[in-house]
Protein backbone atom coordinates (compact mmCIF):
# COMPACT_ATOMS: atom_id res chain seq x y z
CA UNK A 1 0.00 0.00 0.00
CA UNK A 2 1.46 3.44 -0.97
CA UNK A 3 1.41 6.55 1.72
CA UNK A 4 -1.25 8.26 0.42
CA UNK A 5 -3.21 4.82 -0.10
CA UNK A 6 -2.56 4.31 3.94
CA UNK A 7 -4.02 8.13 5.08
CA UNK A 8 -7.12 7.40 2.53
CA UNK A 9 -7.73 3.70 4.58
CA UNK A 10 -7.35 6.10 8.17
CA UNK A 11 -8.75 10.03 7.15
CA UNK A 12 -10.83 9.57 4.26
CA UNK A 13 -8.98 11.76 1.87
CA UNK A 14 -12.01 14.32 0.50
CA UNK A 15 -11.37 16.82 -1.86
CA UNK A 16 -7.67 16.54 -1.59
CA UNK A 17 -7.84 17.07 2.04
CA UNK A 18 -8.02 15.09 5.29
CA UNK A 19 -10.22 15.13 8.06
CA UNK A 20 -7.94 14.49 11.38
CA UNK A 21 -9.65 14.52 14.78
CA UNK A 22 -8.95 17.48 16.66
CA UNK A 23 -5.49 18.15 18.35
CA UNK A 24 -6.48 19.64 21.80
CA UNK A 25 -5.12 23.23 20.77
CA UNK A 26 -8.11 24.97 22.69
CA UNK A 27 -8.87 27.49 19.68
CA UNK A 28 -12.11 26.57 18.69
CA UNK A 29 -13.78 24.05 21.20
CA UNK A 30 -16.70 23.47 19.53
CA UNK A 31 -14.25 21.99 16.44
CA UNK A 32 -13.93 18.40 16.49
CA UNK A 33 -11.81 18.10 13.28
CA UNK A 34 -8.75 19.75 11.85
CA UNK A 35 -8.78 19.72 7.72
CA UNK A 36 -5.64 18.84 6.13
CA UNK A 37 -4.64 19.87 2.65
CA UNK A 38 -2.45 17.23 0.92
CA UNK A 39 -2.00 19.12 -2.11
CA UNK A 40 1.57 18.50 -3.85
CA UNK A 41 1.47 22.29 -5.61
CA UNK A 42 3.28 23.40 -2.56
CA UNK A 43 4.49 20.44 -0.96
CA UNK A 44 7.44 18.90 -2.43
CA UNK A 45 7.46 16.24 0.33
CA UNK A 46 4.15 14.81 -0.32
CA UNK A 47 4.91 15.12 -4.18
CA UNK A 48 7.44 13.05 -3.45
CA UNK A 49 6.28 10.07 -0.97
CA UNK A 50 2.41 9.65 -2.08
CA UNK A 51 3.12 7.46 -4.54
CA UNK A 52 5.87 5.62 -2.49
CA UNK A 53 5.10 2.16 -0.61
CA UNK A 54 4.59 3.42 3.21
CA UNK A 55 7.38 0.67 4.46
CA UNK A 56 10.04 3.19 2.20
CA UNK A 57 8.43 6.85 3.16
CA UNK A 58 10.62 7.47 6.00
CA UNK A 59 14.33 6.32 3.55
CA UNK A 60 12.51 9.22 1.31
CA UNK A 61 11.99 11.76 4.07
CA UNK A 62 15.68 11.30 5.27
CA UNK A 63 17.02 11.14 1.88
CA UNK A 64 14.41 14.77 0.96
CA UNK A 65 16.11 15.99 4.40
CA UNK A 66 19.65 15.75 3.77
CA UNK A 67 19.79 17.09 0.10
CA UNK A 68 18.15 20.12 1.21
CA UNK A 69 20.99 20.96 3.86
CA UNK A 70 23.74 19.88 2.00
Amino acid sequence: MCYEGLLDEYFNIEAGRMKIPKSGDGENPNKQYDHISISTKNDTIIEGIRAVHFAKVFQEIKGNLFTSID
